[in-house]
């Protein structure tokens, strides 16, 4: 068989002018590589990796076009530099020469994440997979290094490392209670606001549902449905009640996430925060508005509600009759000859009598009925679903009612005052001043009559 054609040309380390041969297959092993020496330089400038050689003493031979375009030097300017001091990192100085010195012929040994410098000053972050070339007689030839561009990825793991890292500070030290539960509820982690809020150990709440654990037992089936529906891939915020270590219930502010890997969805986020203040706070603002409305609408002396908040309900109560056609009965209460009283007795006394005929009329209704001081010692009761017949016991229990109470203006002095009550239905169609008339109109008719009595229209009543 004929010897292959020698292709060789003057100036490679055989002949430094040596061109590549052609591939005409695939890609070579790297062992087909390293195991015939003399086919090497020819595939340097085919790899889609780096490929250098180098000297026993670290001077470069050849650099395939990868490293090359990489490290943006030309052919004329890599080769016969010395490959460690000009071309590696110099954090990587103290190590690569005893990285070189240990290669052998028989199997690769590897690099991890050498830095090399290209000529514009920048980093490159390669992994190497080295082996020693062995000349005639077994002397060092050459060092033939393969790289493997890893700067991507080390930029990538590093991003990674570095938002866990910056997802673990965060979790750890946020301001609210924060924790990872798995599909089922059960706790994989938690913060220490979490264990300052709840009153928890996290070895005490590691393993634990987290439902069981911090949610009343009165609201378990609520928690739970609020958990299922986050397992099912919805984002939930909401407002709730949850139970402290020692029984202490608080109000919180609840985000749950659902956490989705590869697999799909696969844990929940809880972020808690304490909202009790806050709770107390509206409750406490709540109730001041309460009072507030009830000091806007209420007479002072009576403790009944005033004449301005008298039109507003009978205004109300006027359109819910027009609307459903249920009956409608107002009673219009005057205090039977109140000035003399207050003339001869004083205006103290006269508040007195004022102040208890608030308090019979109050004890007298039901409380979907409602009592108003209407002006000075005029009174009117409003009595929704009731018409002037079941109206009139109504009126004669008040009217009995006070004038059986003694008042003593002075000592050794005590007298009875009478009071005088005008019933009035509201008819069908008819206006809110014609209603509030007739009112008044049955009222005086009950002055006219003697006093002391109850007049409807149709019914009148009085002992």
């Amino acid at each position: 068989m004929a010897p292959p054609k020698d292709t060789r040309r003057a100036g490679t380390p055989d002949n430094p002018q040596e061109k590549s041969p052609q591939k005409t297959g695939g890609c070579p092993s790297l062992s087909d590589i390293f195991s015939h020496p003399e086919s090497l330089v020819g595939y340097i400038d085919s790899m889609p990796f780096y490929l250098v050689v180098i000297s026993p003493d670290h001077m470069v031979i050849s650099v395939n076009a990868s490293l090359r375009e990489a490290l943006g030097y030309d052919e004329n300017e890599i080769a016969g530099r010395d490959f460690v001091t000009s071309l590696v990192h110099e954090k990587d100085h103290p190590l690569f020469p005893a990285y070189l010195s240990s290669l052998t012929a028989d199997r690769d040994r590897v690099y991890e994440e050498s830095a090399v410098v290209t000529k514009a000053g920048k980093r490159i972050h390669v992994t190497w997979h080295g082996r020693l070339l062995k000349g005639p007689g077994h002397d060092i030839a050459r060092y033939s290094l393969i790289g493997i561009d890893v700067t991507k990825q080390r930029r990538e793991r590093k991003q990674r490392q570095l938002e866990k890292s910056s997802y673990v500070r965060l979790f750890e030290n946020a301001p609210e209670a924060i924790v990872l539960c798995d599909n089922q509820g059960i706790l994989l982690r938690v913060n220490k606001e979490f264990t300052d809020m709840f009153g928890y150990q996290p070895e005490d709440a590691l393993g634990r549902n987290v439902d069981a654990l911090i949610a009343p037992p009165d609201m378990r089936d609520e928690a739970s449905s609020y958990t299922t529906r986050v397992i099912s891939g919805e984002k939930l915020a909401f407002e709730t009640v949850r139970m402290r270590n020692d029984e202490t219930r608080i109000h919180v502010s609840i985000l749950a996430i659902p956490v989705y890997d590869d697999s799909g969805q696969s844990a929940v986020y809880c972020i808690y925060r304490d909202i009790t203040d806050r709770k107390k706070m509206e409750e406490a603002l709540r109730e001041r508005e309460r009072m507030y409305h009830e000091l806007s609408i209420t007479d002072g002396l009576t403790a009944l509600y005033n004449s301005r908040y008298f039109y507003q309900q009978i205004e109300s109560e006027v359109m819910r009759t027009n609307r459903y056609g249920h009956p409608l009965t107002m009673l219009m209460i005057d205090v039977d000859d109140f000035k003399d009283y207050n003339d001869r007795f004083g205006h103290l006394d006269g508040d007195n009598v004022l102040r208890t005929l608030g308090s019979i009329i109050k004890q007298n209704i039901r409380d979907t009925d409602s009592g108003y001081r209407y002006g000075g010692e005029e009174f009117a009761v409003i009595l929704p679903d009731t018409n002037a017949q079941q109206s009139v016991p109504v009126a004669e229990r008040i009217r009995k009612t006070f004038k059986g109470v003694p008042f003593t203006p002075r000592p050794g002095k005590t007298v009875t005052v009478t009071i005088s009550i005008g019933v009035s239905q509201f008819m069908a169609g008819e206006g809110l001043k014609d209603f509030i008339k007739r009112a008044d109109k049955n009222l005086y008719h009950c002055k006219k009559e003697g006093k002391n009595c109850i007049y409807s229209g149709e019914t009148e009543s009085a002992s």
